[in-house]
């Protein structure tokens, strides 16, 4: 039952959210677990989240046209 939880949670933040995130999402349904009990599911299930980063421009073309 608690598998099939976690998997429906990491599906449901498109492969994002890790363990705290999940826990806290059965917390709120009413499950009473750790995290390290969910980061010992998600392991079993090989469920790993993706990390996303932002997009960090590496040069400023405004500041190049000013400076010509």
């Amino acid at each position: 039952m608690l598998e099939k939880r976690v998997q429906y949670h990491f599906k449901k933040s498109k492969q994002l959210y890790g363990s705290p995130r999940i826990t806290e999402e059965l917390l709120k349904e009413g499950h009473i677990v750790s995290s390290k009990t969910v980061r010992r599911l998600m392991k079993k299930l090989d469920l790993k989240s993706r990390t996303v980063r932002k997009y960090k421009a590496t040069t400023n073309s405004i500041s190049e046209r000013d400076n010509s």
